[in-house]
């Protein structure tokens, strides 16, 4: 019982992993999309690179922390398999 909810822990992990990244590249297509329309000051042009930069970092980072989650997840769940296959 204990695999089956590592696994279904696991399998969600992946699947918001998955999710995470589709939005990201999802967001900085609506970006690029965004700029080919819109002609702006130059100013602003390099306020809005700034920003972009800031947001494409963080969204990359949580999708880096995600993956972390996920290896260690599998990680743990390895081990319990052996603690499991040991003890019964």
């Amino acid at each position: 019982m204990s695999n089956d909810k590592l696994a279904i822990e696991e399998a969600r992990r992946a699947a918001q992993h998955e999710s995470v990244k589709s939005q990201v590249e999802g967001e900085v297509q609506a970006e690029i999309g965004e700029r080919a329309a819109v002609k702006s000051a130059p100013n602003e042009s390099q306020r809005i690179d700034q920003v972009a930069g800031e947001f494409r970092s963080k969204a990359v980072d949580e999708v880096v922390d995600t993956e972390r989650e996920v290896q260690r997840s599998r990680g743990l769940a390895r081990v319990s398999q052996v603690v499991d296959y040991i003890f019964t």
